[in-house]
């Protein structure tokens, strides 16, 4: 398990690479349809560290 240090540093990262980007997402099994349904075509605002 990660440390919460380690987690809020990975989320600027990806707010960093790839904020103000077009997700694209699928689940090829269907087994995060729902999931991957909600995601794909929205634009990632940020990336943040829930938790610890």
């Amino acid at each position: 398990m990660p440390e919460g240090h380690t987690l809020h540093r990975l989320a600027g990262e990806l707010t960093e690479a790839f904020g103000g980007r077009v997700v694209r997402s699928s689940s090829p099994q269907g087994r995060f349809d729902a999931g991957a349904t909600r995601l794909d075509g929205r634009r990632l605002t940020e990336a943040t560290a829930r938790g610890k």
